[in-house]
C-alpha cells in the first residue's frame, strides 16, 4: 500500500500542476471559467502547453495529455472548483496495479491534510 499511496500522491501532485499550467497558459482561474471561454469562442477548445502537452477542453471540463502520453481529466465542480474522480487518477496510473480503493483511501489521506476536498465517495477537488 505504501507504493500504491506514493503513486497516487504523485499523481494528483502532477494534476495539480498541470491545472496550474493550463490556468496560466490561458489566463484563467478555474475550468468553469475556461469552459464558458471556449464556449464564447474566447479561448481555443485543444491546443499545446509551453511543456509540450496537449490540452482539449469538452463538456465541463478538460483533458491534459502528458508528452508520455497519459491523461490528466479535470472537470469543474462546484463554482470555481476543479475535480477529478478516482477513475481519472486510475486511467493516469494504467501501466501501474494500483487499485481504486487505494486511490480512494490515499485520496482520503489528502483530504485529512488539506490537500484536498471530497466532493463525493469518488470525486475530489483540489483544497486550492
Amino acid at each position: 500500500m505504501a507504493d500504491a499511496a506514493a503513486e497516487v500522491r504523485a499523481a494528483v501532485a502532477v494534476f495539480h500542476e498541470l491545472k496550474a499550467a493550463v490556468e496560466h497558459h490561458l489566463g484563467v482561474t478555474s475550468t468553469k471559467e475556461l469552459v464558458s471561454r471556449v464556449i464564447r469562442g474566447a479561448a481555443p477548445r485543444r491546443g499545446t502547453l509551453p511543456g509540450g502537452e496537449e490540452y482539449f477542453v469538452h463538456g465541463i471540463g478538460y483533458t491534459v495529455t502528458t508528452r508520455a502520453g497519459a491523461p490528466v481529466h479535470l472537470d469543474g465542480c462546484g463554482g470555481d472548483s476543479s475535480c477529478f474522480k478516482t477513475w481519472d487518477i486510475r486511467s493516469y496510473l494504467e501501466d501501474t496495479d494500483v487499485s481504486l480503493d487505494e486511490i480512494a483511501a490515499t485520496c482520503g489521506d489528502l483530504v485529512a491534510e488539506g490537500t484536498l476536498r471530497e466532493i463525493d465517495d469518488a470525486t475530489f477537488a483540489f483544497a486550492s
